[in-house]
């Protein structure tokens, strides 16, 4: 297997190959790619330009070409790690460093396996099959060859030509290149060439294609004779083994039916078979299928003609019509108070006129005047019929007028005397003087309406604990335009009320016109402080500045963050840099660096570039400062490609968040929502990533 160089053959739209050679610098890795476009098309490779791909190395090694190569192209992925380059320079007196004896080493090693493998410069490649390849290029100045495994020279091929074709020394086949053997003999043995002559003479011995005729018997032995156009001349076969003849066949055929239509002349015994896809009838004499036979069948039970009788079950319901039943000795006509007489079967076999039916009046009295019905007469059902559903026998008199069993209202108008009483009543006469309208006088004024003056309700009148209810309080100041409204908080231990910032926490709002809080000239801001607003207060201004005097610290250690991922400060200026808890009580897993995380932090060493951030280009165009620093995925990929999770350090982060914009303002959320976009961001902390890669010079 090589190891300096890989061979790919371009599939359909391929953009990637892979290969897995170990290398010190990018420029040490050369493209190669013999395609139609190339200086000797399908044959040679040609050198192809860096712009043309790009060297990939996470999570694997690859090339990557911006276009895919045409199809069926080879393409050459070789390591030249530049023989004419010094990688390391010592000089008397330098520190030998580890990382720089270690290049130095794989300079070296890496060179001697590309002069063996063919894969440097000026000399043959060797390919997969560990065999060298000319690439198409020419070995010149070859002297003739004297062992049989000497590479052969041009003029030595071409003054042999067939100076060695004699038996003793032809060892592989003969191309004439069309060309002839003339003056050969006749073939002696059969691995002698054969003449014309006698190729010729044998075929005159065969039978030919084109129609031929026998000598003698021609055995088969058991085979068959397939594809025969016209074997003649044929006699009567004797054994069923025989081949026959046209004249035996057709004798045989003429006692067998016709398919086309025949006549029989005997009776055809069918046994326990059936004679299958029969046509229906049409003459008397013709056989007949069961369709046929089911139909006529159906039809006779249906018409009752040529079968006989039907069976009543057999009638449908509704079936037999006036005009099939037989008629009988009445007369057809109207009939009044009838008198019928109907025999076993149900019908009416005699019919005549009765008396008249009696009339409604005349049954009504037949049926009152007789003593069992117990019927109501006019009078009695008018009576029954005034008494109203669900009612019971009255009550007295006395219980009826009793005004303890009244329930409901009435109303005051349908009571005679109710004025009256109401005016006598003394507790109504005495009340009637608190209901009445007064004008009032003092701090609250108005009779119906009544009117607080202002200022009116002093500290003494609001109760302790008292609850504002309102939307707004509006706190101002009607003399300054400097300084707004005031809120005092009593300091603890006032109890009661003072009107004193030295006593008080306040909080109020203020216009800077001087700038003394350093927010701006003319900026406005809420203010909170203690005492005397001298002792520069906490201030959170108009321009979403804020500021204060003193520490700002969490309420628990090691727990929460300045800023997030998602949400970051800009720049944070400090006197002095920042203090790391670093105490080795705090720590565990305390271990060296494994060889694979110095290989990484030697990598990350070179890996160090300058930028530019795009937020300060888009800002600030062409004026945008350069930054130095990291790739974080580039990092991620050095970890990686050393069989390290990047993840488990913490020098490096991955962070995921969602976000959207309306009407230019960024929203943010640290949980996935409808309409966010999902953002995600990598990150380095630098205190760390120096110190990893200091770990390995």
């Amino acid at each position: 297997m090589a190891n300096t160089f890989v061979d790919y053959t371009v599939s359909a739209s391929q953009t990637d190959f892979a290969f897995s050679f170990p290398y010190l610098d990018d420029t040490h890795v050369v493209v190669q790619l013999d395609d139609s476009t190339g200086a000797s098309p399908g044959g040679k490779f040609y050198t192809v330009s860096t712009g043309d791909y790009s060297i990939i190395t996470s999570p694997s090694s690859l090339i990557r070409f911006t276009t895919a190569p045409e199809t069926g192209a080879r393409i050459r992925i070789k390591r030249d790690s530049a023989s004419n380059t010094a990688l390391v320079d010592f000089e008397n007196g330098s520190v030998l460093t580890e990382v720089e004896l270690d290049r130095a080493y794989l300079h070296n090693l890496y060179l001697n396996e590309e002069i063996e493998e063919g894969s440097g410069k000026n000399v043959m490649t060797k390919n997969s099959s560990g065999n060298f390849e000319a690439d198409l290029a020419k070995i010149v100045d070859l002297a003739d060859p004297t062992l049989a495994q000497d590479a052969a020279t041009k003029n030595y091929v071409d003054t042999r030509g067939l100076q060695d074709f004699d038996g003793a020394n032809t060892t592989s086949d003969v191309n004439l290149n069309s060309n002839k053997l003339t003056n050969v003999t006749d073939p002696g043995s059969n691995q002698d060439a054969a003449t014309k002559n006698y190729v010729d003479t044998q075929d005159a011995l065969q039978v030919t294609k084109a129609g031929d005729s026998m000598s003698g018997n021609l055995a088969m032995g058991g085979n068959d004779i397939t594809g025969v156009n016209s074997v003649r001349d044929l006699i009567a076969p004797a054994a069923g083994s025989h081949a026959t003849n046209k004249t035996y066949v057709d004798a045989g055929d003429a006692d067998q039916v016709n398919k086309t239509g025949d006549s029989m002349t005997g009776a055809l015994a069918m046994g326990d078979n059936k004679i299958t896809g029969l046509a229906t009838p049409t003459a008397t004499a013709d056989a007949t299928n069961k369709s046929y036979v089911d139909a006529e069948i159906a039809t006779t039970l249906a018409t009752g003609v040529a079968g006989g009788p039907i069976g009543t079950a057999n009638i449908a319901d509704d079936a037999v019509t006036a005009d099939k039943i037989a008629n009988t000795a009445v007369t057809p006509g109207a009939y009044t108070a009838t008198n019928l007489t109907v025999d076993a079967q149900g019908r009416i076999t005699a019919a005549a006129n009765g008396s008249a039916s009696p009339t409604a009046a005349e049954v009504k009295t037949l049926y009152e005047s007789n003593a069992d019905t117990n019927e109501f007469d006019d009078a009695e059902q008018t009576k029954l019929a005034g008494i109203a559903a669900g009612a019971t026998v009255n009550s007295s008199d006395a219980t009826l007028l009793a005004r303890a069993n009244h329930t409901g209202s009435q109303a005051a108008s349908t009571i005679s005397d109710f004025d009256a009483e109401v005016a006598n009543n003394s507790a109504v006469t005495a009340n009637t003087s608190k209901v009445t309208n007064a004008t009032h006088t003092g701090d609250v004024t108005g009779a119906t309406a009544l009117t607080i003056a202002d200022d009116a309700i002093t500290t003494a009148k609001i109760a302790d604990g008292v609850e504002i209810k309102s939307t707004n309080i509006a706190l101002y100041n009607a003399t300054s335009s400097t300084e707004g409204g005031q809120l005092l908080l009593n300091e603890p231990g006032v109890n009661s009320p003072v009107l004193s910032e030295a006593q008080s926490f306040s909080v109020d709002t203020f216009k800077d016109t001087t700038n003394i809080s350093g927010h701006g000239t003319n900026s406005k801001m809420l203010r909170i402080f203690q005492g005397s607003v001298t002792t520069s207060p906490t201030a959170f201004a108009d321009n979403g500045n804020v500021s204060f005097s003193g520490s700002l610290f969490p309420t628990t250690t090691a727990n929460d963050d300045l800023g997030t991922a998602s949400l970051k400060w800009r720049d944070v200026y400090s006197s002095t840099g920042a203090f790391n808890g670093s105490d080795l009580n705090l720590k565990q897993d305390i271990e060296e660096l494994s060889e694979a995380e110095k290989r990484v932090a030697v990598t990350a060493k070179g890996l160090l570039k300058k930028y530019r951030l795009k937020k300060a280009v888009e800002e600030k165009g062409s004026n945008a400062r350069y930054h130095f620093g990291i790739i974080a995925q580039e990092l991620q990929a050095a970890f990686q490609a050393e069989g390290l999770d990047p993840m488990r350090y913490g020098i490096i982060a991955e962070n995921t968040w969602w976000e959207k914009t309306v009407d230019g303002k960024r929203s943010v959320s640290n949980e996935e929502q409808e309409g966010y976009s999902e953002v995600t961001e990598m990150a380095v902390r630098y205190t760390e990533l120096l110190a990893f890669i200091i770990s390995a010079l």
